[in-house]
């Protein structure tokens, strides 16, 4: 009895162990299907060596397997891809490379091949001022590759959208190493059901602009000091958000700017949060920041104008600003209503006297969506992202 007892598991530690090997080759990787995965110590590269030998300091593969597991998931809904591999020991250097490999069928042979090319990898070495930690991050300004020696930790996020299958291969530089977790963003989470906004459409004249006027005149500063309500109690809980936002992000989202479909014209929620932001630069006069404007989808070529004065606080400039009978449609881009976002915003500032030196502006059009154009969470895509460059 105690000999079938040893057997049985023996033959489960065999398993076990084959199980490790099998997830050193692409053809056995692990699926992950849950935001959180932990791992053992990956110990050599497997039988098959599918990231070949690779020249010193490529940005895209490692020079060579060393201790290697793969892993393969889907993304559930629309998002942007990040997450973090924690060593257990600072002492661990992880490397990773990914890969998108929708539609393709033996994609373990294209990755042999290097017929399908990496979207992200890491290879820096590993910080333990940060405990070795390595993965994806929303931050534009981190790098999509980084080869080996020092480097950035941390890459940028991948826009993913629903049903996106990916490969992920981590390595550990060092042998006899410890294993590893993987925590990842919201993509591999549920998706909440979130009902999408009514938004009003406008069918009016088209006038053709060639050029946006951004110049800031007083009656804009006129209109705008009549037309901001008094949100003292909102401004409050929101000037603490900011300040926090900026003390502990480099980057970040002003969540509750909102737009007019399809405008740059700005809605009376906004106020508070838009006070707070003013409030802050205000009381910080070394602050400076960098606007990110974000569109949902292309432009349809129209630039349309809110019905309504009262829903508006402010417009990129005053050829802008919204009176009875300016409701009218311009021609327009994705690329320049972006751009008219990220002005309306700084001319927001600039009512309060912000120095124009301390705003910068980018504009992205829908070139950063991070989710799909048509979906439940589609307004999410028309946002401003505030980058701090110097406090």
């Amino acid at each position: 009895m105690k000999n079938i007892l040893f057997r049985h598991i023996l033959f489960a530690f065999s398993m076990l162990f084959s199980f490790e090997l099998q997830a050193q080759d692409c053809s056995n990787a692990i699926e992950i299907s849950v935001p959180f995965h932990e791992a053992a110590a990956p110990a050599g590269y497997g039988s098959k060596m599918e990231m070949g030998r690779n020249a010193f300091r490529s940005l895209y593969y490692f020079e060579a397997e060393h201790h290697t597991v793969w892993y393969i998931f889907t993304a559930k809904q629309n998002c942007n891809l990040t997450f973090e591999i924690t060593p257990e020991s600072i002492a661990d250097d992880y490397d990773f490379v990914l890969f998108r490999c929708n539609g393709i069928t033996d994609y373990c042979k294209a990755i042999d091949r290097k017929e399908v090319k990496p979207i992200r990898s890491i290879i820096s070495r590993n910080d333990r001022r940060i405990g070795s930690r390595t993965g994806l991050v929303l931050d534009p300004r981190k790098p999509e590759f980084a080869h080996s020696g020092p480097g950035e930790s941390f890459g940028s996020a991948v826009a993913a959208q629903k049903g996106d299958f990916f490969v992920l291969v981590v390595d550990n530089v060092y042998k006899n190493g410890k294993g590893h977790k993987i925590a990842f963003s919201a993509c591999l989470e549920e998706p909440e059901k979130i009902e999408p906004p009514q938004i009003d459409t406008l069918k009016t004249e088209i006038v053709k602009l060639d050029s946006p006027k951004v110049a800031l005149e007083k009656t804009f500063v006129d209109t705008l000091a009549k037309t901001l309500p008094d949100t003292t109690s909102e401004e409050k809980v929101e000037l603490e958000k900011i300040e926090k936002e900026m003390l502990e992000n480099k980057v970040f989202t002003l969540d509750k700017v909102y737009f007019h479909g399809n405008s740059a014209f700005v809605k009376t929620e906004s106020v508070s949060q838009l006070k707070a932001l003013l409030t802050v630069m205000q009381h910080n006069p070394k602050l400076s920041i960098k606007l990110h404007s974000h569109t949902n989808g292309k432009s349809k070529g129209t630039y349309s104008l809110p019905k309504n004065e009262k829903s508006t606080i402010v417009a990129p400039n005053v050829a802008w600003t919204y009176y009875p009978g300016n409701a009218r449609i311009l021609q327009s881009s994705s690329d320049l209503l972006s751009e008219e976002r990220a002005i309306s915003i700084r001319n927001f500032l600039l009512t309060g006297g912000i120095d124009e030196k301390r705003i910068k502006m980018k504009s992205w059009g829908d070139k950063k969506m991070i989710h799909e154009e048509w979906s439940a969470q589609a307004h999410l895509n028309m946002r401003v992202e505030v980058e701090v460059l110097e406090k």
